[in-house]
């Protein structure tokens, strides 16, 4: 068994309420949510995983696990896999569809199975850099958007 457990935040502060939808196989099979922005998850082996994380007013995010090709002898074991996830208010006018795919992809590491389950480093990057886009667009939506209220109020 893979036990994910973290924190859910939005900036610096933990976020509580926010919906941790399990979905084994392309098929949703829990839903937990966060306690004080504090959450685990418990995922079986042979299976594909998503976590989506998800709040009303928040932009929603994604976590792939691919719990495949665990050596049986390793299979008698549980690992701990830490994720901290951190969720933005949504905003009209910016393009999050970078967020329909998962922000990171977690396997287990068949090359050296002492280290258990990592990130596939190659894709996370990929992504990082899609998603430093998205937040500078983020950024620049926020900024226009009180110019906007200010200029309302004058």
């Amino acid at each position: 068994m893979l036990i994910i457990e973290g924190d859910v935040k939005e900036g610096k502060k933990r976020l509580s309420g926010v919906e941790i939808r399990v979905i084994k196989n392309g098929s949703t099979v829990d839903r937990v949510q966060s306690a004080s922005g504090k959450y685990e998850v418990e995922l079986d082996y042979n299976a594909q995983y998503e976590l989506e994380f998800t709040k009303e007013g928040y932009v929603s995010k994604k976590i792939a696990f691919d719990t495949r090709f665990v050596p049986p002898e390793e299979q008698e074991y549980e690992y701990d896999f830490p994720a901290v996830v951190s969720l933005f208010k949504f905003v009209e006018g910016v393009d999050f569809s970078v967020l329909n795919k998962p922000i990171g992809k977690v396997h287990f590491d068949r090359e050296n199975p002492e280290e258990g389950f990592t990130h596939d480093i190659e894709y996370t990057s990929r992504v990082q850099e899609q998603l430093a886009d998205l937040m500078q667009a983020y950024k620049k939506r926020l900024e226009d958007a009180k110019k906007e209220e200010a200029a309302k109020k004058e």
